[in-house]
């Protein structure tokens, strides 16, 4: 069988939906972008208009990949992907890395830093796994809304 990648990984969504249901990522996220026209009424231009944020956000970036702005017209006229998703919705294969160095406050300081970034909180949130199909319309919602409920002061909720 055909795999994006050799070997069992069953704790791997991606992995698991292909294996199971023989999806990959367009044809999957094409149907939830179905599913949520019928849900919800977005349309097409609705979808397009993400790319058009996208690249106009791009385009004011120097640092961005990609620097062209993109109007709904030119979103509309690529070509199909996986229905209804076009070639300039979907995301383009990229592989990157950050890092971020924390250390204690009087160790920031004798490094010469005179105003050291103090973190407040954190948070990481995903979807209930290992679910291999996800209810797309409220991916990770369900998890960062009770982390953030807690997170709010009761004066302001």
């Amino acid at each position: 069988m055909f795999a994006p990648v050799p070997g069992d990984r069953p704790n791997d969504v991606d992995w698991l939906r292909f294996r199971l249901m023989g999806l990959s990522n367009p044809a999957y996220f094409g149907m939830f972008a179905r599913r949520r026209m019928a849900l919800y009424g977005d349309t097409q231009d609705d979808f397009a208009a993400v790319k058009v944020k996208n690249s106009e956000h791009g385009s004011s970036n120097p640092n961005a990949r990609y620097a062209k702005v993109f109007t709904v017209d030119d979103v509309n006229a690529s070509p199909v992907v996986a229905d209804p998703l076009r070639l300039l919705e979907i995301c383009s294969t990229s592989d990157g890395g950050a890092a971020l160095v924390v250390s204690s406050l009087d160790f920031a300081r004798k490094k010469g830093i005179k105003d050291p970034v103090k973190i407040a909180g954190i948070s990481t949130v995903s979807p209930t796994y290992p679910n291999a199909i996800i209810d797309m319309p409220y991916f990770a919602s369900d998890s960062w809304y009770s982390v953030a409920i807690g997170t709010i002061p009761s004066r302001i909720r």
